[in-house]
C-alpha cells in the first residue's frame, strides 16, 4: 500500500474496518442460515500511544460499522 497524507491513511483504515465488518456480518448470516448462533466480537486493540478518547472514537466507529453490516446482511440480533 502506498503512503499518503493523513486523509489517505484515514480512508485506508476505514476500508479495513468496512472489509472486516462485512466479513463478520457474512459469517453471522451464514451461521444463522445453518441454524447456528454466531458470535460476532469485533476487536479494537488498545496498544499504542493514542489517547483513551481516540480509542473510544475508534471503538464507536468499528461497532457502528459492524452493526450496519449486520443489518445489511439481515442478521437477526434478537436471538
Amino acid at each position: 500500500m502506498a503512503r499518503g497524507d493523513s486523509r489517505g491513511k484515514r480512508h485506508s483504515k476505514l476500508g479495513c474496518i468496512e472489509a472486516n465488518a462485512n466479513a463478520l456480518a457474512r459469517y453471522a448470516a451464514l451461521c444463522q442460515e445453518a441454524g447456528l448462533v454466531p458470535v460476532v466480537e469485533p476487536e479494537v486493540l488498545m496498544a499504542g500511544d493514542h489517547t483513551l478518547e481516540r480509542c473510544c472514537e475508534l471503538t464507536e466507529e468499528v461497532l457502528r460499522t459492524v452493526f450496519n453490516e449486520l443489518y445489511s446482511q439481515r442478521v437477526k440480533l434478537e436471538g
